[in-house]
Formats: structure tokens, C-alpha cells, sequence
């Protein structure tokens, strides 16, 4: 008999998962998206915005097991680490290569 897996076990397997989608560098192409090191699209600022960062990847995380709550994570992983610079790419991208492997349990 299988028992249920307890909510925060799930949360913590959930965030390890975020963290593996992405890989260190990250970095911005100057137009405006935040690329990791696999070219995998991670975040974009977008002139109508000014202030904000967009998480992209729901496209590719949607295929995957639990993909909303994995999407949330990534939203969540990637807000608090750049939570101090949202208007300033350079910023956050130096914030994600610093904090990224950092995250979570």
C-alpha cells in the first residue's frame, strides 16, 4: 500500500524540479530576454511593462508531470532572486548566476 506524499515533501520535490529546468550562466541578449545555458527562454522585459520581468516557459513546462505547480515554482524561484532589480536586466541576470544553485532545499 502506498501512502499519500505529504504536502511539503511534494513542495520540496516541486522546487527541486524548478531548480534543474534552468542552468547557470544565465544571461541577457541585450534585446530583451534572459537566456540560461542551454538557450532555454527564461524571462523577458518588455517595453510596455517597464519595471517588470515576464517568466516565460510555460510552453515547454506544460508537457511536464504537475506542470502548473512546477510553473508556479519556477515564477516564484525567479521573483524572489530578482525581486531588487525588475527593472534592470543586467541585474537580474547577475542576481540568477548567484543565487540560482541556491534556492530551495
Amino acid at each position: 500500500m502506498l501512502l499519500p506524499i505529504h504536502p511539503i515533501v511534494k513542495g520540496l520535490v516541486v522546487t527541486i524540479r524548478a531548480r534543474k529546468l534552468y542552468r547557470t550562466p544565465f544571461r541577457y541578449d541585450g534585446i530583451s530576454y534572459i537566456w540560461d545555458a542551454d538557450n532555454n527562454m527564461v524571462a523577458d522585459f518588455r517595453d510596455e511593462n517597464p519595471g517588470f520581468i515576464r517568466v516565460r516557459g510555460w510552453g515547454r513546462i506544460s508537457y511536464m508531470k504537475d506542470a502548473e505547480a512546477l510553473h508556479d515554482e519556477v515564477i516564484a524561484l525567479i521573483t524572489d532572486i530578482t525581486k531588487h532589480h525588475p527593472s534592470d536586466p543586467a541585474k537580474c541576470v547577475e542576481a540568477l548566476n548567484r543565487e540560482w544553485n541556491n534556492v530551495g532545499p
